[in-house]
């Protein structure tokens, strides 16, 4: 049994990655339903329990500070939920290098014992290492759009897992 599960976890690390691109993390304290990223599909997800799309998030946006002007509040900043781990890579790592389930695995290990609780406010080409029941994504910001008037903010990502 232990051999099988040795087999079907080398298949799955020397597997090919998928790639997502232009996906939308938006601000979690605009409109219900948002704030979540499921990094498997790319969706859009709720970030509080009583929203079921909430449930398949991996990561969720960090909202807004209240006690700043609207123009400026948006946070910009990630965390994990539904157990979902954030590392921040080991110097080095190139993003378009990977191109293995096997790499982000090792850039996982690599990246040291050091999680990520919140992020820092994040910037374009900021990549994160995103872990939830053994499944690991690597995360990169293409973009981080803010707007002053509205909580329509968001962080585009490109997702490979």
């Amino acid at each position: 049994n232990n051999a099988r599960r040795d087999i079907n976890l080398l298949l799955t690390t020397r597997a090919k990655v998928t790639e997502l691109r232009g996906k939308l993390l938006l601000n979690s304290s605009g409109p219900a339903g948002q704030g979540g990223l499921n990094l498997l599909t790319g969706e859009g997800t709720g970030t509080v329990a009583s929203d079921p799309t909430s449930a398949e998030a991996h990561i969720k946006d960090e909202g807004i500070d209240l006690n700043l002007p609207a123009a400026s509040n948006w946070l910009r900043q990630i965390s994990g939920i539904n157990g979902s781990t954030l590392k921040i890579p080991a110097d080095g790592l190139v993003f378009n290098d990977i191109a293995t389930k096997n790499q982000i695995v090792d850039a996982w290990n690599d990246a040291g014992a050091t999680d990520v609780t919140v992020s820092e406010a994040v910037e374009v080409d900021d990549m994160f290492l995103v872990n939830q029941n053994d499944l690991y994504f690597l995360i990169i910001v293409t973009a981080v759009n803010n707007t002053d008037s509205d909580n329509a903010d968001s962080i585009e990502f490109r997702i490979k897992y």
